[in-house]
């Protein structure tokens, strides 16, 4: 656990210094996307950089399914290389296309543990910092916060979805710019890694929606499904009935704390004080709205999971946005006070969660 959290603080103190550069020259608050590019893309660069070849370096057990993905890489190692793209898929390694030849790849080509964990790095971090830089105000928040919301102690080990993810956040680009061809293939790709990623496309439809109001009936309806989440499961798997075996199976309770749940709500009620005023709101850029359309999903998904834990299989396409939206807040939505808040309040949490979800896996 140590060495987790001494490449927090590092990154973190190299932020802080970044930071009072910039704050003395008067360009940290009302910073520009060009001047935002400028100062923190070295820093994310290095990070990126320093990240890979850190968690590269980690025990082969260190990860949820670590085990079960390195068993494949040895299991299809002695597959032929004319046999590569015709070898059938064999239990327990049987995953989506897309991650199923990259292990045989990688297998062909014998790469140590350490140096496929690299390649897994490379593929799940390069996306998300340059997902940070593209529109996070404070880049060493928003992987603070990635890091408490237990998103990396998953690339530690659920490997097939979070480089999944990783593809969807690099297509919110095409969110923005509205061009639904790039979009849908970018989503397709990340569906050959893992098929959850399907859950990423209902983002583009965020802007038939008034996301505030969307966040107002969010709420309450997230109280309704932590309530009655087993009968709205039970109707569900008639609809859906290839998901009825999950119901009172091992995925059936998250057997977790109501943490995430109390966060994501404290957020949504930060996010409606702090947006009360609609001239605030007008200057959010597109992506602040998507990352608010997503944390109402997310809530109504958290209240859900408690009763069908498969669903919490699928918050990351959504919380991962909270990574840009509570920087946003803190730096431009409350003033000084959104400082000081990052500082003393939502800093110390974030590594306290940090460091709760590394017990379970360091």
């Amino acid at each position: 656990m140590t060495p987790y959290l001494t490449f927090v603080a590092i990154a973190g103190l190299v932020a802080l210094i970044i930071r009072g550069t910039s704050e003395q020259k008067g360009k940290f608050i009302a910073i520009s996307a060009k001047e935002r590019e400028l100062t923190w893309t070295p820093y994310l660069v290095c990070l990126c950089v320093a990240l890979i070849f850190f968690v590269s370096m980690r025990d082969v057990t260190v990860g949820a399914d670590t085990g079960n993905y390195l068993g494949s890489l040895n299991y299809y190692a002695g597959i032929p290389w004319s046999d590569v793209l015709t070898a059938k898929l064999v239990y327990p390694y049987d995953y989506e296309p897309g991650y199923f030849l990259l292990t045989k790849i990688c297998a062909h080509f014998y790469m140590s543990d350490h140096v496929f964990f690299l390649l897994i790095a490379v593929l799940i971090y390069s996306p998300l910092m340059e997902f940070f830089g593209r529109y996070s105000d404070s880049p060493f928040l928003s992987f603070l916060i990635y890091c408490a919301l237990s998103l990396f102690v998953y690339s530690l080990g659920i490997f097939r979805q979070m480089i999944a993810l990783s593809i969807c956040l690099f297509a919110t680009r095409w969110v923005d710019s509205n061009k639904p061809v790039f979009f849908a293939i970018a989503i397709g790709v990340a569906m050959t890694f893992h098929s959850s990623a399907i859950c990423f496309a209902l983002l583009w439809f965020y802007k038939r929606f008034d996301v505030i109001k969307l966040l107002k009936i969010a709420i309450p309806a997230s109280i309704v499904c932590l309530i009655f989440g087993r009968v709205i499961a039970l109707i569900a798997v008639r609809a859906l009935p290839q998901y009825a075996g999950y119901i009172g199976s091992k995925y059936d309770v998250e057997g977790g704390s109501y943490t995430m749940f109390m966060l994501l709500l404290f957020i949504a009620f930060i996010v409606l004080y702090a947006l009360r005023n609609k001239s605030i709101f007008d200057k959010c850029p597109d992506v602040i709205r998507l990352s608010i359309f997503s944390l109402g999903i997310a809530l109504c998904l958290q209240g859900a999971s408690y009763s069908l834990g498969i669903m919490g299989r699928i918050m990351s396409y959504y919380t991962i946005f909270l990574t840009i939206l509570v920087p946003y807040l803190m730096m431009h939505c409350l003033g000084r006070h959104g400082r000081i808040l990052s500082l003393y309040f939502v800093v110390p949490i974030s590594l306290v969660l940090f460091v709760s979800s590394l017990g379970s896996v360091v």
